[in-house]
């Protein structure tokens, strides 16, 4: 159990008390709520940029800036925020307001446009699609002189605040990318503020084909501390976490079970990242099962893998969590896979 503060994945399910907002003007099927968040990866730049936007409500949001060092042409990275209030009853995104941060100088003005152009293309893409389905995933050609022209925008009902997936030249070249998306638990959650970008995820080492003598040593133990919980040895923890939620909490969202646990489970929390780009949730049976890549900055290993496998039992509901380090995980892929 020493090691188990650094593989622990905390759950966090708002249910009891939501906000269910959409930015004016955007009409969504699965809406986003109060204190959500998505970041996205702007490729223009030789230096990594991030945007993100955390969304407070009809009236308010955050967009924060992020222009990572990396050695190349700055000293230090650059991190801006804004805090924007909006008119909710606009069919557009209309701004009243915003706050500044303190010591700005005219040499963040280009940064304070590019912000303000990037809410508004964002908001102007996502109003213009207000009449597609949101239910799978599309790409759509989009006018935008703000990118040059034509461009691939894709949309995901699973992104909260724009629903943007990726949008991408006519070529195929990326232009932006949301990498993490997640949910502060309240004004004292810094996670949409220290978010500080991804490093690159080590390479998958090549799984092994394992012996029936090996599979048979992976042996879980109960924790003492924890119940419901068991370790296997440092390498990985599992959780199974049964839940009673009465089907009043998705019908008033307007969607199925599986779209929000779909949403819900791939949310980043508490400081720790899910890697967008490389996570997935897909059907086996009647489960609902959600992998992705974990990063934790602050951890001494900071990479994890996580897979989340959803059951549904007559109006009850079982969570399987195992949380395991990212290379720990792919060498031992044949026999997690048997977990679920």
């Amino acid at each position: 159990m020493k090691n188990f503060r650094r593989i622990f994945v905390i759950l966090f399910l708002a249910l009891l008390s939501v906000s269910l907002f959409a930015l004016p003007g955007v009409e969504e099927t699965f809406q986003t709520e109060s204190g959500q968040y998505v970041y996205y990866r702007d490729y223009r730049l030789e230096n990594p940029l991030y945007i993100g936007f955390l969304y407070y409500g009809e009236d308010m949001i955050q967009v924060r800036y992020l222009l990572k060092a990396e050695g190349k042409n700055l000293v230090q990275d650059k991190s801006f925020s804004i805090y924007f209030s909006l008119d909710e009853k606009a069919n557009h995104l209309e701004l009243t307001g915003e706050k500044l941060p303190e010591g700005i100088t005219n040499d963040d003005t280009e940064i304070v446009n590019y912000i303000h152009s990037i809410l508004y293309e964002f908001a102007s893409m996502r109003i213009h699609s207000n009449d597609e389905v949101f239910f799978d995933v599309f790409t759509k050609t989009q006018d935008v002189p703000y990118f040059g022209g034509q461009i691939q925008v894709t949309y995901d009902e699973q992104i909260p605040v724009f629903n943007i997936e990726s949008i991408d030249s006519v070529s195929g070249e990326k232009i932006f990318k949301a990498v993490t998306m997640g949910s502060i638990n309240d004004n004292a959650d810094m996670s949409f503020e220290k978010f500080s970008g991804f490093v690159d995820f080590p390479s998958r080492p090549k799984s092994k084909k394992l012996s029936s003598k090996k599979l048979a040593d992976f042996i879980w133990n109960d924790s003492e501390d924890v119940p419901n919980l068991k370790t296997l040895g440092d390498n990985a923890v599992l959780w199974n976490l049964e839940m009673d939620i009465p089907k009043s909490e998705f019908s008033k969202r307007g969607v199925t079970v599986d779209q929000y646990f779909s949403r819900a489970n791939r949310m980043s929390l508490n400081g720790s990242y899910v890697y967008l780009p490389e996570s997935k949730c897909f059907k086996k049976g009647d489960n609902l099962i959600c992998c992705y890549p974990l990063y934790s900055p602050s951890e001494t290993n900071p990479f994890r893998y996580v897979v989340k496998v959803f059951e549904k039992n007559e109006g009850s509901y079982t969570l399987t969590i195992i949380s395991t380090y990212f290379n720990f995980y792919w060498e031992n892929k044949q026999y997690f896979d048997t977990l679920y």
